[in-house]
C-alpha cells in the first residue's frame, strides 16, 4: 500500500501544472455542436452540472445536478461528484470522491479528455501573447487534444493574421474544412463572409455559373440574375475544397480572376472588382498533379502561398474517444458507448478518419435500441488482409475517384452502405457518384 501512494504522488507530480501568471487556464466544454470556455483560477473550485447551485450549469440532460469539480491548487484535477452517470479521464472511470489530475492541452503537453455523461471537457492553459488568435480558430474544431492538432490550429492561427492564399493537405475526411473555417475566424476579415465551393459535387455543366454567376439570359435556364461564389465572398474568404477537382480550363479562368482580383460574369462584357482571401483544400499530391499535366502550375503557386497539413486520425487517436463522444452527444445526449465499443473504436484504423467516425456514430445511434451503444451497433469493416498482389504501377491510381470508389466497394463486398462508411461519405453520395462515374451499382445479390 506504501508502495502503491507514491506511485500516485509520482503521477501526480508528473502531471503538476504550473499556476504562473503568464499561462491563463480554462475549461473548454463540447456539447453536441455547442462549445463554451471558464476560466480556471487558482484556489477556486469550478463545479460542473445541470443545476442552479454549480459554478457552470449545462444543459445536458445527461449530467447530474452537481457532476464533478475541476481544481487548480498547483495542479489540475477533476473530482466527480457522485453523479449517476459518472465521469471517465482518459477512458478511465473515477471512482466516487477520487481527485485525479488533468493534463492542460493547447501547449507542448497533449492534455487529457475527461468525459461527463454526453459532456467532453478539456483544460487549455493559454499564453495570450502567442496564442490569442488560436482562440477563434479553435471554435471551428470539435475536438483538439492531439499535440499535432494543437500545432495545426496554432499555424492556422498564426497564418490567419495575413493575406497569403493557404493550402490545406490531408487525406479525405481528416478535417481540412473546419481548418479553413478556422483560418477565417482567427482572421480580420471574420466579421465577412465564409463561401465554401465543394469543387468535387459540382455539376461540370455548371462550374464556372457557380464561381462566376451570370446574367439572365446567357444560357438556357438562366432566367435571372446570379451571384457566384467570388461575388458571394466579396471581403471574406473564398474556400475550394478539394480544388484539384477543378477541370483545367476552369483552372485558367480561376486564375486570370485571382491575378486580376476581378472577373465577368458568364453574359457580361465589364468585369467587377473583387476582394477575397483565397484557402483551398486537396488530398491530393498537387505536386504531382502539376507535372502530370493534372493541375496547372501557375494555380498551384497561387493557392499554396502556405500549407497546413492535417494529421489523419490513425496518427490521432486519443482524440477518438473524444470525437465519437462529441458526435454522440449532438445526437442523442443521453446514449453512450459501452468499454468495449469504445476499445473497437480505438482499434480500427479509420481510412475514412473522422469523417468515418461520425457516419459510424450517427448509424450506431439508429441500430442501438437502448441506452448503451455495443460494437455489434458500430458495422465496423474488418481490416484489408494483407495483399499478395504488388503495388500498383500508376502512382495516381489512389487518387483517381472512379478506382478509390471501385476499390472500397470490392473490399465491403460490394455492400454499398458498408463501402460509404469506409469512404466517409453518406449512401446518398456513393449512389450519386456511382452513377456520375457510371458504375454499376449490385442490385439484389448484397444484404444492405
Amino acid at each position: 500500500m506504501k508502495q502503491r501512494r507514491g506511485d500516485q504522488t509520482a503521477t501526480l507530480g508528473e502531471h503538476a501544472l504550473s499556476a504562473r501568471a503568464e499561462g491563463s487556464l480554462e475549461v473548454m466544454a463540447f456539447y453536441g455542436d455547442w462549445h463554451g470556455t471558464r476560466p480556471l483560477i487558482p484556489g477556486e473550485p469550478l463545479r460542473v452540472g445541470r443545476g442552479p447551485e454549480v459554478g457552470w450549469a449545462l444543459g445536458s440532460p445527461s449530467l447530474s445536478k452537481k457532476h464533478l469539480e475541476f481544481r487548480c491548487d498547483g495542479l489540475v484535477t477533476v473530482e466527480d461528484l457522485g453523479s449517476k452517470n459518472g465521469t471517465s479521464l482518459g477512458g478511465r472511470r473515477l471512482r466516487m470522491g477520487e481527485r485525479a489530475p488533468v493534463r492542460a492541452g493547447l501547449t507542448e503537453a497533449p492534455g487529457d479528455w475527461v468525459e461527463a455523461g454526453g459532456v467532453v471537457f478539456c483544460v487549455r492553459r493559454l499564453e495570450a501573447a502567442e496564442l490569442a488568435g488560436a482562440q477563434g480558430a479553435l471554435g471551428a474544431a470539435p475536438v483538439v487534444l492531439d499535440p499535432a492538432m494543437v500545432a495545426v490550429y496554432e499555424t492556422a492561427a498564426r497564418l490567419a493574421m495575413g493575406e497569403l492564399s493557404v493550402l490545406v493537405t490531408g487525406e479525405t475526411g481528416v478535417g481540412k474544412a473546419r481548418v479553413a473555417e478556422a483560418i477565417h475566424r482567427a482572421s480580420p476579415r471574420r466579421g465577412g463572409p465564409f463561401v465554401a465551393v465543394r469543387c468535387a459535387a459540382l455539376p461540370p455543366s455548371q462550374v464556372e455559373s457557380a464561381l462566376f454567376g451570370h446574367r439572365a439570359g446567357a444560357s438556357e435556364g438562366a432566367t435571372q440574375d446570379r451571384a457566384g461564389s467570388l461575388a458571394l465572398a466579396d471581403g471574406g474568404t473564398l474556400f475550394f475544397d478539394e480544388v484539384a477537382e477543378l477541370s483545367l480550363p476552369v483552372q485558367a479562368k480561376l486564375v486570370q480572376a485571382l491575378e486580376a482580383r476581378a472577373f465577368a460574369p458568364l453574359g457580361a462584357e465589364t468585369p467587377q472588382r473583387v476582394d477575397v482571401r483565397v484557402v483551398a483544400s486537396t488530398h491530393r499530391d498537387l505536386v504531382e498533379a502539376v507535372r502530370a499535366g493534372q493541375f496547372r502550375e501557375d494555380l498551384y503557386f497561387r493557392l499554396c502561398g502556405a500549407e497546413v497539413r492535417v494529421p489523419p486520425l490513425r496518427a490521432r487517436r486519443g482524440e477518438v474517444r473524444a470525437l465519437a463522444a462529441h458526435f454522440l452527444a449532438s445526437k442523442t445526449p443521453e446514449r453512450a458507448l459501452s468499454e468495449a465499443a469504445a476499445a473497437e473504436l480505438l482499434a480500427h484504423p479509420w481510412p475514412g478518419n473522422v469523417r468515418e467516425l461520425k457516419n459510424v456514430i450517427d448509424r450506431a445511434v439508429l441500430l442501438a435500441p437502448g441506452r448503451e451503444i455495443e460494437v455489434a451497433h458500430l458495422l465496423l469493416a474488418a481490416p484489408d488482409p494483407p495483399s499478395a498482389d504488388p503495388p500498383s504501377a500508376d502512382p495516381t491510381a489512389a487518387d483517381d475517384p472512379r478506382s478509390r470508389i471501385v476499390a472500397a466497394l470490392q473490399a465491403c463486398a460490394w455492400n454499398q452502405t458498408r463501402a460509404a462508411a469506409r469512404l466517409g461519405i453518406s449512401r446518398r453520395t456513393l449512389v450519386t457518384r456511382l452513377r456520375e462515374l457510371n458504375i454499376p451499382r449490385p442490385r439484389g445479390s448484397v444484404s444492405e
